[in-house]
């Protein structure tokens, strides 16, 4: 049986459809195609995974909303100080020296660097708060602003067609595998983490900085 050959990092095995990144591309212009790889490819995974409202996503404080826990943002988008001032409070680019019409993203002003507006492209609807006596409590809520809504709508008409699913290396399912000498399955996470078919119990918890939920394609090697 074929091994690994090197190891893979947890957000490597995070996919999202290739189509829907390709939409955010032409709806959003260059204030989304401006921003840093892993900002861009967060933004694709969230309207993968909540292009509609569910069972498995619904926030249990507001019906036509998602919650999304810390760990699924930073899953996302590497760093949730990153992704909340970009859609949040503002945020700065700063002209890539080594990469040329590339930007990095900075959280404060420096030399050279330039303020650009949130972009709000998630809605913030409720929250998160922490349990009290014995209650439990619950995750952020959102929901996708109009433009994302469009994005999602526009993938979802071509679901009878073949998705292509990416990581935010634009890598494919396949590019993984052959990269690394193995296959990959479906699988929990070492961790107290829940697979996609075990969020249930986690959704009604909801716990804003502990558990976790389906992030997508969670896969291993062997």
């Amino acid at each position: 049986m074929s091994k690994p050959t090197k190891s893979i990092g947890r957000n490597t095995l995070n996919f999202y459809y290739k189509e829907v990144f390709d939409e955010l591309e032409k709806t959003l212009g260059e204030t989304f195609t401006n921003l840093p790889p892993r900002i861009k490819s967060g933004y694709a995974n969230v309207v993968t995974k909540h292009s509609r409202i569910t069972k498995t996503n619904q926030h249990i404080k507001d019906p036509e909303s998602f919650y999304m826990l810390d760990r699924e943002v930073e899953s996302y988008f590497n760093d949730a100080r990153d992704f909340r001032c970009v859609n949040d409070t503002g945020y700065y680019l700063l002209p890539n020296k080594k990469e040329k019409g590339a930007y990095t993203l900075k959280r404060k002003e420096e030399n050279d660097s330039t303020y650009f507006n949130p972009t709000n492209w998630l809605i913030s609807t409720v929250m998160a708060a922490n349990g009290v006596n014995g209650q439990p409590g619950w995750a952020n809520g959102f929901k996708l602003s109009d433009q994302l809504q469009k994005v999602a709508d526009k993938v979802e008409a071509i679901k009878d067609k073949e998705l292509t699913l990416i990581n935010h290396k634009q890598q494919t399912i396949t590019e993984v595998v052959e990269g690394n000498g193995g296959a990959l399955f479906a699988t929990k996470s070492k961790s107290k983490s829940r697979s996609h078919h075990q969020s249930a119990n986690t959704q009604r918890t909801q716990r804003p900085n502990n558990g976790n939920r389906w992030r997508g394609m969670e896969v291993r090697t062997r």
